[in-house]
């Protein structure tokens, strides 16, 4: 890639063009121009890092200010993790270039600080252990931002846990599959009113990213006695990759643990359509853990990866000196 990187701003326009020129398995679904401008687009920056001929990476990012009147970089914008997006696989010495040029970015703007939180590998060929290297190398502090849990696709289950799936059917919980937002966002609500809190998206959120992205963005269920007994929402990442992003159990239903077997049933279509991760999300609050949360995720085969934030600070004491 070179080292004579330099990033200029950009606009969403732009970056929805390179980011339709780059190869799906270098592409998040985070990172897409319409999961970024699903919520109001005009507080979000686009990068544009280029060398003498073209653009190599571009990404989305906030400028966020700080109560003393600093301002931060937080990259991604919008989103949980990602970014920036190249064309092809980044190695450590490409990142190294990249992440430079942002520092110099972000000293001739004057932020105190970059914030970066890069994609675990398992996503795709974006981001993973080459880009968290770099930023290591290049003085980057890393802070534990979650415990994330996710399964290797195809799955092989234990005697115990076939046993509880057969429960769940001689309980007649049957896999119903795609079900229709109106259907799903009741459930989401009762679980979130029981536990006194509100769901990242609202109900007219989850109906436009469900209109972006029919494919990618889905609703599954299962049902008991002809009705809902559990249901769950799941985000398409990358081309391998599932997230469950929620899953709720109907309170009525929750003796017969209907979400073992929509689970399992899920896992079993994400592979056969060519899926290789499936990801329960983050298994923690900050640094504490779910711990009841961690053991159900584990019955499916998931192992604990930690999500890293990366973060550089910027003297601004000192350049204000230069």
């Amino acid at each position: 890639m070179g080292n004579a990187l330099r990033i200029i701003e950009s606009s969403l326009d732009a970056y929805r063009k390179f980011y339709e020129r780059t190869p799906a398995i270098n592409r998040l679904l985070y990172n897409s121009p319409e999961f970024l401008s699903y919520r109001d687009p005009n507080p979000l920056t686009f990068l544009d890092w280029r060398n003498q001929h073209s653009s190599v990476a571009q990404s989305a990012c906030w400028v966020k200010p700080s109560p003393n009147g600093d301002t931060s970089i937080l990259i991604p914008g919008g989103a949980s993790f990602g970014g920036p997006v190249a064309q092809r696989r980044l190695r450590v010495e490409d990142y190294v270039d990249v992440l430079s040029a942002l520092i110099d970015y972000s000293q001739r703007q004057g932020h105190a600080q970059i914030e970066w939180t890069p994609p675990l590998p398992h996503h795709g060929a974006e981001g993973g252990e080459e880009a968290e290297f770099a930023a290591l190398q290049l003085g980057f502090h890393a802070h534990i931002a979650g415990l994330e849990s996710v399964a290797c696709l195809p799955v092989t289950h234990d005697s115990k846990f076939q046993n509880l799936l057969r429960k769940c059917q001689r309980e007649s919980i049957e896999y119903v599959g795609d079900i229709e937002l109106d259907a799903f966002y009741p459930t989401l609500k009762g679980v979130y009113s029981r536990h006194e809190v509100r769901p990242t998206h609202s109900r007219e959120e989850l109906a436009i990213l469900k209109a972006r992205f029919p494919q990618d963005i889905r609703f599954v269920g299962a049902r008991k006695g002809g009705e809902l007994a559990a249901t769950a929402c799941l985000f398409r990442i990358s081309p391998v990759s599932d997230m469950v992003f929620y899953m709720c159990t109907v309170d009525k239903h929750k003796k017969d643990n209907p979400m073992m077997l929509l689970i399992a049933e899920d896992m079993k279509q994400a592979y056969a359509r060519g899926c290789k991760y499936y990801n329960f999300g983050t298994s923690s609050i900050e640094l504490s853990m779910r711990d009841n949360v961690w053991t159900f995720k584990r019955q499916f085969g998931s192992v604990g990866l930690l999500r890293r934030r990366f973060r550089w600070a910027n003297d601004l004491s000192k350049a204000s000196r230069q």
